[in-house]
């Protein structure tokens, strides 16, 4: 089974209708000089508050702990499509999600995160709650 990954949330957003990759590719480097700790394994670990700042504590089982505590792929780990191949575009993320999305193009930028709320509510036992009612045009 092929392991794929995908880009860490906020990047993965943004990316998906950004098309200035020269821009994109600047900004990123200027944007995470001194926020990355390479050794970092986790979100929580790997991403550093800027100076002056501190990350706000969160509750233990809370989405934004889950979300903190996603293994990472190692620094510098490029992003590959469900098929194996590279994703065009590799600098506009700063981290890789370790996660297997399988070998069909099923995942895109939302439904990642659609995603991601679903295996926490899923890994807090609270079944009932994973479920995702689109508007009346089927829109999220």
């Amino acid at each position: 089974m092929k392991s794929i990954f995908f880009q860490l949330i906020v990047i993965l957003l943004t990316s998906c209708f950004y098309t200035d990759k020269e821009r994109i590719g600047s900004n990123q480097q200027a944007m995470t000089q001194g926020f990355i700790n390479e050794e970092g394994s986790t979100i929580e670990t790997r991403i550093k508050p800027p100076e002056n700042f501190k990350r706000i504590e969160v509750e233990k089982n809370s989405f934004a702990k889950y979300l903190r505590s996603l293994n990472l792929k190692h620094h510098g780990s490029k992003v590959h499509l469900y098929n194996g191949n590279l994703k065009n575009t590799q600098n506009v993320h700063v981290a890789v999600v370790d996660m297997n999305v399988g070998n069909r193009d099923l995942q895109q930028c939302a439904d990642a995160i659609i995603r991601l709320k679903a295996e926490y509510l899923y890994s807090q036992k609270l079944f009932d709650k994973i479920h995702f009612k689109g508007n009346e045009k089927g829109k999220f």
